[in-house]
């Protein structure tokens, strides 16, 4: 019997300018640094307009439901609602009530000089 599997193309993440194994993707290859992609784009004559700009490349964000921060805050929202209903959470609620009570004037003191950072700060 014949094995009717292709093989799997490996892309070539060599880096055209130095040959080093590169991770920056940029112009359909890869490259090890900045020097080497400045050092391509001046070889090909690669526009302005055209060159790489890591600044410019925005990722794909996860969805909101997805991301971690709402998971956790769902499941802690969720232990905290289902204590007062099953006795054997009873413990749960209450320590997380006196870590809070600890720790509420630190919470509103990062939210008041982020927001005045924000504010000041380009």
């Amino acid at each position: 019997m014949k094995n009717t599997k292709k093989p799997t193309e490996s892309i070539d993440k060599t880096d055209p300018i130095c040959g080093m194994k590169g991770t920056i993707p940029a112009h359909g290859h890869y490259f090890c640094s900045q020097h080497c992609i400045e050092k391509y784009e001046q070889q090909n004559h690669i526009s302005t307009n055209e060159k790489y700009c890591p600044s410019c490349h925005v990722d794909q964000k996860k969805a909101w439901y997805k991301q971690k921060l709402f998971i956790v805050t769902l499941i802690t929202i969720l232990t905290l609602i289902s204590s007062n209903f099953i006795p054997f959470l009873h413990p749960f609620t209450d320590a997380f009530y006196e870590y809070f009570m600890m720790i509420w004037w630190a919470i509103l003191l990062g939210f008041l000089i982020g927001g005045i950072i924000d504010h000041f700060i380009p």
